[in-house]
This record gives structure tokens, sequence and C-alpha cells, in this order.
């Protein structure tokens, strides 16, 4: 029997297409890029990643955004008037960050569930919940000894 490890750039490739998207060398290194990085990247530092193959600044912005519409990136709000991307996770996770030193952690299971139920009951004007965000702002252990 054949070993069938499916590679990085297949697996973009196949996310790509079944979006919707031809599986180009851009956006392939754009997704590699991202997921690579462990953090939400803003368009500066994509683009800084990206290096010199980078595309001009229309075609990152057009790629991010049709990428998020998608469903394949996710929008992070850091407060910093500029857009952050990550890959979309399948498992549910936010960001709580440093708001002296910029230090970041991920977080999982928000327990959401029980706030969306309460909030829909409370407003019959929707019906449905498709997404949310929840980014926490603070002090780290070391920022707020100081």
């Amino acid at each position: 029997m054949k070993n069938l490890r499916i590679t990085e750039q297949d697996r973009f490739r196949a996310l790509l297409r079944g979006a919707g998207f031809k599986a180009t060398t851009a956006r392939i290194r754009l997704l590699r890029i991202l997921e690579r990085a462990h953090e939400p990247l803003s368009v500066e530092k994509i683009t800084k990643r990206l290096g010199s193959l980078a595309p001009d600044m229309a075609t990152i912005y057009r790629s991010l955004r049709n990428l998020h519409a998608a469903g394949i990136l996710r929008h992070v709000d850091f407060q910093h008037r500029h857009a952050h991307y990550e890959l979309n996770d399948p498992k549910d996770h936010h960001h709580f960050t440093c708001t002296n030193c910029g230090k970041m952690v991920n977080f999982e299971n928000c327990d959401v569930t029980k706030l969306i139920s309460r909030v829909l009951r409370r407003t019959p004007s929707f019906s449905k919940v498709t997404e949310h965000s929840l980014e926490l702002f603070g002090l780290c252990a070391q920022c707020a000894k100081k």
C-alpha cells in the first residue's frame, strides 16, 4: 500500500479549489505564511514575509478580502486601526492581548453558546448567529507587576 501523505501545498490547493479559487502560487504562499505565523498578521507583516515575490498591494488586499469572505481566513481586530488575518481554524479560539507589551496568547472554549442563546431570546429581530468574535485585552502577569 502506498504512503498517501498529503503535502501542505496539496492541502492548500484543495482548500482553495473547494472554495472556487484558482490555486495560484501567490495564494498558496499567502496561506503558508499565515499558517506558519502562529498568530494573526497585519497586511504589512504579510507583505514583508512575501518579500520580493509579493504581488502589488491591491492584489494582496483583494486576496485577503476574498479569502476572508470564503471563510478560509479569519479577520481579527486587535484595535490597532488595521486588520489582522489568520487561517480560519475549525477549533473556536480567541486571543488575549497585553495592552502594555503586546504579548498575545490564544485561548479556546469560550463557551459562547449560552450567551448566544440568551441574546437571541432577548432580541427577536434576529434569528441566528453565524459567527462571533471575542478578543480580550488586559495586562500580562509581567506587566501587572510593574
